[in-house]
């Protein structure tokens, strides 16, 4: 406890001396031809898209000796989520509980032995542990590279479809979700700081309200947990979910935040609905344009988001690869 709260100290201090944002810029990378890209992954400097499309889903890498993205594998199969644990070992999970895995770097995949049949909306791996969420509480776990799975207990009685999960460790972790009541969507946050063995609810610790749908979960390199969501949602945590502060973006109520990924302590973006792209210096207190923003209009939905560093990040947006550099 004595070490987090050090932690939280110098970090403010850091912040209150910190120079006014000078954000780096964002370039169209290279372009993906594929009908709906939706998550990607990293190795490394290695990258690898998802793209969904009817019956089968569509994996991306870089064409050889080119910028541009190439296709390397079809997938039966409606896939929600993918990981890369390093450079050749891959997985992705997708509705009715399937599980599908890699040893090749994307180019063949070999289903999985999955424990539910439940739509799974997420995937994350910390070293040999990896967590898979989904519909009706569905929270899976491995702890032998993916192996093998099995079903952890949500603690929850109401029934929410979970669709994030990230964890700081191999022991600390978030889970996010939702469900519909009276036409809200009443948001849930799960945590849990035993691997996933037992899992506590935190929603009641939000400080501005539940009602909104939790769109991605993120914990940045000094322990802090972000939630975004639609209609510019948006929860923050010092303290690993003792209190959640919600502080909405005055986007307009039909945009929606999807995702969010932070390159160190301080060094943040977000992206979403009609092009949104936010950037952060000061760990998530105050977000503002970058220099530049390579699409416009409300048909650009930027749909995932991964800052490898404070000076480097990708975001994915129907044919387009963005790119941030900053000196």
């Amino acid at each position: 406890m004595k070490k987090h709260v050090l932690i939280v100290i110098i970090l403010l201090a850091s912040l209150l001396m910190s120079s006014p944002a000078d954000f780096g810029k964002w370039t169209r990378e290279s372009t993906v031809s594929g009908s709906h890209l939706w998550k990607m992954s990293f190795a490394g400097d290695t990258a690898w898209i998802l793209s969904r499309g009817g019956s089968f889903s569509s994996v991306y890498a870089r064409c050889p000796g080119r910028v541009n993205f190439c296709e390397i594998a079809k997938v039966p199969g409606a896939y929600n989520a993918l990981f890369f644990q390093n450079a050749r070992v891959g997985f992705m999970t997708g509705d009715k509980g399937s599980i599908t895995r890699t040893v090749d770097a994307g180019v063949t995949w070999t289903p999985q032995l999955s424990p539910v049949k439940n739509d799974l909306q997420d995937l994350v791996f910390v070293g040999k542990s990896g967590w898979a969420v989904g519909a009706d509480n569905t929270i899976l776990s491995t702890a032998d590279n993916g192996k093998t799975w099995t079903e952890q207990r949500s603690g929850m009685e109401a029934k929410y479809l979970l669709n994030g999960v990230a964890f700081l460790n191999d022991k600390i972790g978030w889970v996010i979700g939702y469900r519909i009541r009276n036409s809200n969507n009443l948001a849930v946050i799960l945590h849990t700081q035993d691997g996933g063995q037992t899992w506590k609810s935190q929603t009641e610790k939000i400080v501005g309200g539940r009602n909104f749908l939790p769109r991605d979960v993120t914990v940045n390199k000094a322990g802090w947990v972000y939630i975004v969501g639609d209609r510019g949602a948006y929860l923050m945590t010092t303290d690993e979910g003792e209190k959640w502060t919600r502080k909405d973006f005055p986007f307009g109520k039909d945009l929606d935040i999807l995702a969010i990924s932070f390159g160190s302590a301080r060094v943040g973006c977000l992206v979403g609905t009609n092009a949104i792209i936010r950037m952060t210096n000061d760990a998530g207190f105050s977000w503002h344009h970058p220099v530049n923003n390579p699409v416009h209009g409300v048909v650009n939905e930027i749909t995932d988001v991964h800052m490898l560093s404070p000076k480097l990040g990708f975001a994915l947006v129907f044919g387009d690869f963005l790119k941030f550099t900053s000196v």
